[in-house]
């Protein structure tokens, strides 16, 4: 039995692709990031909407896409180290609340907001053949910085008396640190090439984003939104400044070469 396990390791360690000195890898597909501060804010503001009898069309923001490359070199049989670079972007979303009546206590805002990731990062990855049959495992974990870009579109409409609209596209961006953890299940479907399904997790919390524009008001000309600011929630307080967060889980396919 002792001899039978020895036996099984020793062909899983030398299995191919488990034994490839070089890794070079692509894969892509759904992702959910939690948006949650971002999404609660407008929960609240509908929440005040529709105690005063307005209208609310909301959408939650997090839906992704994401792609990621890697490439590894084998520095121990089964085990890879190398960089990863990608990109995941949230489809855009568009949210609006209004309340009250024209020329009397009227409010009104419609925000579009989007968002991108990109990733890099490095990492090792773990990838166990199974003997006599075409099908491997791999496990992995990634770390590094990841840069977040997008924009917000706003327009915004008070009357009180006085019609007010303000009109502005604003971008912004910011960094942090990030973490992937994936695991994935290969088939060899031609030579030094895997076919794979994978799933994983990601955290991605960008704490500090700052806009990138000014804004003033059309009428005045004062200053509302500086450039090098940090990114506030609205509808609520301006004193809330925003995280955007991409953390969430990931599950995609891909294509490995392994030699």
């Amino acid at each position: 039995m002792k001899k039978l396990i020895v036996l099984t390791a020793t062909l899983a360690l030398f299995a191919m692709p488990s034994f490839a000195l070089l890794h070079i890898g692509i894969s892509g597909g759904y992702a959910y990031s939690n948006m949650d501060q971002l999404n609660n804010a407008w929960e609240e503001a509908k929440s005040d909407a529709q105690a005063r009898n307005g209208d609310v069309s909301l959408q939650k923001f997090g839906n992704s896409v994401f792609v990621n490359g890697d490439i590894g070199i084998g520095i121990f049989p089964l085990l890879h180290i190398g960089p990863r670079v990608g990109l995941q972007y949230v489809f855009p979303v568009t949210n609006e609340v209004s309340w009250g009546v024209a020329g009397t206590d009227f409010f009104s805002i419609k925000e579009t907001f989007s968002s991108m990731l990109v990733p890099l990062e490095l990492g090792a990855t773990l990838n166990l053949g199974i003997p006599f049959t075409p099908v491997s495992v791999t496990t992995g974990g990634y770390a590094g910085y990841g840069m977040a870009f997008g924009v917000k579109e706003v327009n915004y409409k008070t009357d009180n008396g006085t019609p007010y609209e303000l009109n502005y596209t604003l971008p912004y961006d910011g960094g942090g640190f990030m973490a992937d953890l994936s695991a994935a299940v290969e088939w060899n479907i031609f030579p030094l090439v895997n076919l794979s399904i994978n799933a994983g997790y990601r955290y991605a919390l960008i704490e500090h984003v700052n806009v990138t524009k000014e804004i003033r008001d059309p009428i005045t000309g004062d200053v509302l939104i500086s450039a090098d600011d940090q990114l506030s929630i609205l509808p609520k307080s301006s004193e809330e400044k925003l995280k955007v967060n991409f953390s969430g889980f990931l599950v995609g396919a891909g294509i490995n070469i392994r030699f």
